[in-house]
């Protein structure tokens, strides 16, 4: 399991007009919040747009931002909500499985497992960009992130039963394409050795 990284505490000298440092708190939380979106969307992705736009509304809606949580969480849940919108919007990339593979074929045995690992991670999230968004971020934040559902309900604004089913089906539906996918089933054979 991974060592989850601790919440800073709440700012509780923070006043919404303070723009120098609620600016300092964006600055303080970008490269936290540049990982999390980095996982949610998946590697090649854009996540400079997801932090950046994160980090605008975070900043617009300040003013209303009520303490009830730390920051982190709270900016967790904007960036959550901006992925979720990202992911419904067309494709503007596409991932280059094919040069991670024919690249890992002339590699030494180390290198090659990097990029057999590389290729699988690519290969999941291929299959991830055909889920819907809300489920797909789900499925991520508890699965690859190894957050509580609780916390992902929360993040997603949704509630338990709702975040559970829509985990199952992204975890049903890997599961099928594995059974059709060399790469995939590689992975999921791998997660049973550990």
């Amino acid at each position: 399991m991974k060592p989850r990284m601790e919440k800073p505490p709440n700012e509780p000298g923070v006043r919404s007009n303070d723009t120098a440092t609620v600016e300092a708190l964006l600055r303080r939380e970008l490269p936290r919040l540049e990982r999390f979106c980095r996982h949610l969307l998946g590697p090649d992705a854009d996540v400079d747009d997801a932090v950046q736009l994160t980090a605008i509304k975070a900043y617009q809606s300040f003013p209303n931002f009520r303490h009830e949580a730390p920051v982190a969480l709270w900016l967790e849940r904007i960036a959550t909500h901006v992925v979720i919108d990202l992911l419904r919007q067309p494709r503007r990339r596409a991932v280059s499985l094919l040069v991670v593979e024919d690249s890992a074929r002339s590699l030494a045995p180390s290198a090659e497992r990097v990029m057999g690992a590389k290729a699988r991670l690519l290969r999941t999230y291929e299959h991830l960009e055909k889920m819907s968004p809300r489920n797909r971020t789900a499925f991520v934040l508890h699965v690859l992130e190894e957050r509580p559902v609780e916390e992902v309900a929360s993040l997603m604004g949704a509630s338990r039963v709702t975040t559970r089913s829509r985990v199952f089906l992204v975890r049903r539906a890997l599961i099928a394409a594995a059974k059709r996918d060399p790469i995939l089933k590689e992975l999921f054979e791998e997660g049973r050795g550990q």
